[in-house]
């Protein structure tokens, strides 16, 4: 196999996943929620004690990083 053909997958992988983004977002902007944040709700209802950010990070594989303000900002916002 050439090295053209071990990338076309990995390149309509990466566009698939840039079209789901896309669709994903725009189907949640009616609601002012962002991708990141609806996970984070997510795994709030899976749990049944205040999750950590770290462990809101090992539930969503995220860096921990970023997701320390996403919780923050949704308490703001209400």
């Amino acid at each position: 196999m050439q090295k053209s053909e071990y990338l076309n997958p990995w390149v309509d992988l990466i566009h698939t996943d840039d079209i789901i983004s896309k669709i994903r977002q725009k189907e949640l902007k009616p609601f002012s929620v962002t991708p990141e944040q609806t996970g984070v709700l997510f795994c709030l209802t899976l749990v049944e004690k205040n999750p950590t950010p770290a462990d809101l990070s090992r539930m969503l594989i995220e860096d921990r990083s970023s997701i320390t303000l996403i919780p923050n900002r949704m308490e703001i916002k209400g």
